[in-house]
């Protein structure tokens, strides 16, 4: 279409400052422009790459997914990650492009002319400039396709100094294979497989895989691997040759076994002959281009509702264009995929259509002989209420609905007011909703959508409960369940069952309840209490309190400086790095403090105390802590006086003749000479002994066991 009239960008609105030294920010980036014909993105270009938590890139686009530029105004929110490089980060040019494509360039120059502050200051500490370390590298050994389509696993690790973007494997030559492994598989051809750690298998344990369904039709052999290469995500990139993959021992090819060569027909486009899509899906349609030899080709696409029943708010408006070339003797396909997306609404409405438009140039053409093609796109209506025997997928509309989804595992997306209907033993089944909702029977999962603070509640059955961005409050209930927080303070609370309960991001509060629990705090400064059971406890980031409760659980505080309490039962607590505080209350526990300058304090019981790295203080608030014999005495198994520990026993009332807190007093390896409140010690067998006699009776009263041989001072105590 012509292009009525130019772009011209009225204000831009980037920040001035990106402050990273005390962790990520949120930049809010906003654009006002005019053009007759409708904006659809504006494109800020850097100078040098910016990283945010969507990747490492050299623009920002400010786009309309989740608002649109009518008013001819939208902003856009990214999240620049902490460790950017510092210094100067100038826009070169912006990108203005309307609704049919055109686009306008704005230079730097124009836009100071603006008013625009084109240089935006980056502050940082500990910049990360090193490119990460590939350690494992798996391929399949054989890919057998003798009996058709075959899945093959793909899977790397690395080391980075934060973490893995991608590892991206380049082949020798092109492979056709489609990503996932569902039915009715759509094939492309690629060179390469990329790892980008998307859906459960992410990069967080610096390890990610990837199965790939191959097409029977790739051609047999061997295929090599003609490079590696890892990016982190601050874009620090590091290549593999296929030698130095060899080099550090890793396999560089694989086979492929039954396939056959594919036969080119005469003509060189294909695409289907109809396009099928339901409301809320989108699809990539592949214009394959078959049998190519010595040909080179242009194309360009566009999708509109111009002449078909439905209107511009039901199909989602792409086009684009490019161009391929080949020259060889051997016929070779191509494909290029085309996007397709269908938008959903709340109303019941029959089957709508609209068209897919390609327009070819060059040495190429369709089957009849043409350069056009117009494909009909049919749009069903998503608002079916029934599903099937199979995995349907559901959705509640504005009038409140009954929705039954039968058997298979079905999805649910409710709107206030619908009802679920399952039965017993027909799969595994999920709903999504954005407002509070408790589960019917039968039903296993919820995902909390969008960012209001909602709840959601389990049933009697082992139940998955996902929060949203807000601040949720998530309940079991009966059944071994998990309830996964995401962002946001949330509250989790498992009830009866042997629960997982995953904070994620924000100041969380996770109660256990009954049964042995699995309770992550994750980012943030969070609230984790088991209750019941045998349970265990991640602090993750951030300054967190871990309280045990009943019986024998075990508490691991994370980075931050966390309180752990390990409340009745023989506990386990590590506190990680940072300044920690372990208190282990009733039972034999074991505290091991770990990074940091720690406090330990074993309570009641015959406890193992081990400070770990740091300036570690061994409090005991009680006579009764460690016991006179070896049958109820604390054992400290790394006290290091080079490092600073302390024995702090200025709680303990040294004399139990006169009313107060009176001190000890250190006689060193002098015996007890009959005065209340001495405190020796003595060693033996290999270890060293702390006596406390409290009543002058020259009897100890308390004792502590060193597990090594120590000289001890009265500087090494707190009296």
């Amino acid at each position: 279409m012509p292009d009525t009239g130019s772009s011209r960008i009225i204000s831009l609105d980037a920040p001035s400052v990106l402050d990273l030294r005390n962790g990520q920010v949120e930049a809010i980036f906003a654009a006002s422009v005019q053009d007759p014909d409708g904006v659809r993105q504006v494109t800020i270009y850097y100078d040098r790459p910016l990283a945010t938590t969507l990747g490492s890139f050299s623009l920002q686009i400010i786009h309309g997914y989740s608002d649109d530029w009518t008013d001819g105004s939208h902003d856009y929110t990214t999240t620049v990650l902490p460790h950017n490089i510092a210094g100067p980060l100038n826009i070169t040019h912006v990108v203005v492009e309307d609704n049919l494509g055109n686009q306008t360039t704005v230079t730097d120059q124009a836009l100071r002319d603006l008013g625009v502050d084109t240089s935006i200051t980056v502050r940082s500490v500990d910049p990360d400039t090193t490119a990460p370390v590939l350690t494992e590298l798996v391929l399949p050994d054989t890919i057998d396709l003798r009996n058709g389509n075959a899945v093959a696993e793909f899977a790397a690790s690395a080391n980075d100094a934060n973490e893995i973007g991608d590892v991206v494997i380049w082949f020798d030559r092109d492979l056709s294979y489609s990503f996932g492994t569902g039915g009715n598989p759509t094939f492309y051809e690629f060179g390469l497989s990329g790892l980008y750690g998307y859906g459960s298998d992410d990069w967080s344990d610096g390890r990610s895989s990837q199965e790939l369904l191959f097409s029977s039709t790739n051609t047999t052999g061997t295929v090599d691997i003609d490079r590696v290469e890892v990016t982190d995500v601050y874009g620090n990139s590091r290549t593999y040759t296929n030698a130095e993959l060899r080099s550090l021992g890793f396999d560089t090819s694989f086979d492929l076994i039954g396939a056959s060569a594919p036969v080119p027909v005469t003509y060189v486009a294909e695409l289907p002959d109809v396009i099928t899509i339901r409301e809320g899906q989108s699809l990539s349609v592949p214009l394959q281009f078959v049998g190519m030899t010595s040909h080179w080709v242009s194309y360009e696409y566009s999708v509109s509702a111009v002449g078909g029943t439905a209107s511009a708010s039901d199909i989602g408006a792409s086009s684009g264009s490019g161009s391929l070339s080949v020259a060889s003797t051997s016929p070779t396909t191509r494909s290029v995929a085309v996007p397709v997306s269908a938008i959903r609404d709340d109303f019941a409405e029959p089957t709508e259509n609209a068209y897919l438009t390609v327009r070819l140039s060059g040495n190429m053409t369709f089957a009849d002989g043409g350069t056009l093609r117009v494909i009909q796109i049919n749009i069903l209506d998503d608002n079916r209420t029934t599903g099937g025997t199979g995995n349907d997928t559901l959705y509640g509309t504005s009038a409140a609905e009954v929705l039954t989804g039968g058997r298979g595992n079905d999805h649910y997306h409710l709107t206030p007011g619908d009802r679920v209907v399952e039965q017993a033993d027909e799969g595994n089944d999920t709903v999504s909703a954005s407002f509070s909702h408790q589960l019917a029977a039968n039903v296993e999962n919820l995902i909390l959508t969008g960012s209001a603070n909602v709840n959601g509640i389990g049933n009697g059955l082992a139940n998955s409960v996902t929060g949203n961005a807000g601040n949720n409050v998530l309940n079991g209930g009966l059944g071994a369940d998990t309830l996964i927080g995401n962002a946001g303070n949330d509250s989790l609370f498992g009830g009866d069952g042997n629960d997982r309960l995953l904070g994620g991001f924000g100041f969380d509060r996770l109660f256990g309840g009954t049964g042995n629990d699995f309770v992550d705090g994750g980012l943030g400064a969070d609230t984790l209490d088991g209750g019941a059971g045998n349970d265990t406890f991640l602090g993750g980031d951030g300054n967190d309190r871990l309280l045990g409760g009943l019986d024998a659980d075990r508490l691991f505080g994370g980075s931050g400086n966390d309180f752990l309490d390990g409340g009745v039962g023989g506990d386990r607590l590590e506190g990680g790095a940072g300044n920690d505080t372990l208190a282990g209350g009733a039972g034999n526990d074991a505290l091991f403090g770990g990074l940091g300058n720690d406090r330990l304090v074993g309570g009641a019981g015959k406890d193992q105390l081990a400070g770990g790295l740091g300036a570690d203080q061994f409090v005991f608030t009680n006579r009764l802590d460690s016991g006179a014999g070896a049958a109820g005495r604390d054992v400290m198994t790394d006290f290091n006086r080079a490092q600073g520990d302390k024995i702090d026993l200025s709680a303990i009332d040294a004399n139990l003749r006169l009313a107060g807190n009176q001190a000890f007093e250190f006689v060193g390896t002098d015996g007890f000479s009959g005065s209340a409140g001495e405190l020796r010690y003595q060693q033996a067998n290999g270890t060293t002994l702390i006596f406390a006699d409290m009543d002058g009776d020259r009897r100890a009263d308390f004792s502590i066991e060193l597990s090594r041989q120590v000289i001890l001072g009265e500087n090494d105590f707190l009296l």
